[in-house]
């Protein structure tokens, strides 16, 4: 750290840029402590995390602010060196809930990975580790099983329950649809509707006979 700071120091860099380098190495810890599974709350004060991610800086600040990294970034040692990891399913969780809030929007993977503050490639092993399934085909049967809440309650068109679950291609709906229930969405609400007739049916015969 200090090794880049006297380079940048070399170069005659305006104290605005040494301010925006400090912040990115906070920002580069922050990132360490997400992905270790920790709460940063355990390791910085809120008095604390305002000086280190604070932009600004004054000529007479540059040592205190490299100390306070210093100091950060020892303390990330010592949680993640004698404390073990969060359990992984505090970030499914998180995952999982970000998708079912948020299933109508366009998701891919780097998008929720920056929701959760981790990388892409890093919730994408985990969720596939701890759930089995992937993080697409997640998305995909929130997705449907909405969709099958839609064709039941309402009159809704195909093409208008697929756009209301973040589907925007009736083609692709139709495949995703098929995939998970072995029916196209016509014939699912087709065949919701008979076994609804049948049901009221009997329930008429059955009074009947009372």
């Amino acid at each position: 750290m200090r090794e880049l700071v006297a380079f940048n120091q070399s170069q005659n860099v305006s104290y605005h840029y040494m301010g925006q380098l400090l912040v990115e190495m906070y920002h580069t810890g922050v990132r360490y402590i997400t992905e270790k599974q920790l709460d940063i709350y355990d390791i910085l004060t809120n008095e604390e995390r305002l000086v280190l991610s604070r932009a600004e800086l004054l000529p007479d600040e540059l040592e205190q602010r490299i100390g306070r990294l210093l100091d950060f970034f020892e303390r990330i040692i010592q949680e993640t060196v004698y404390k073990p990891a969060r359990k992984s399913a505090t970030v499914v969780s998180l995952i999982t809930q970000y998708i079912e809030q948020n299933y109508q929007k366009d998701l891919y993977l780097e998008s929720i990975a920056d929701e959760v503050g981790l990388s892409a490639k890093y919730i994408s092993r985990l969720f596939k580790d701890v759930t089995g399934t992937s993080i697409t085909d997640y998305i995909g049967l929130v997705r449907i099983s909405k969709a099958k809440e839609l064709l039941l309650h309402t009159d809704l068109k195909v093409n208008e329950i697929a756009d209301r679950i973040g589907i925007y291609s009736r083609t692709t709906f139709l495949r995703l649809f098929k995939k998970y229930e072995g029916l196209t969405p016509s014939e699912y609400r087709n065949a919701l509707l008979e076994n609804r007739g049948r049901n009221a049916e009997g329930g008429q015969k059955d009074r009947h006979r009372a």
